[in-house]
């Protein structure tokens, strides 16, 4: 898999927290927050996508109530 510059934010991002999980909104605005350069929602959810298909990240389902 290439490790584009928007795959390599989001992996460090889990990197730098291991023990929590994010909704694909919540990673976005973190990011927007930290780094000078927007991602799109479009793009966090394709490179989610792209990571966990690779298996370097776990996807887990949120349980409808």
């Amino acid at each position: 898999m290439y490790m584009t510059a928007q795959r390599k934010r989001l992996f460090q991002f889990f990197n730098d927290h291991p023990d929590a999980s994010f909704s694909a909104r919540d990673i976005q605005t973190l990011l927007n927050q930290a780094e000078a350069s927007a991602i799109s929602l479009s793009a966090v959810y394709r490179n989610l996508a792209s990571l966990a298909e690779a298996g370097l990240i776990l996807k887990i389902g949120r349980a409808h109530v």
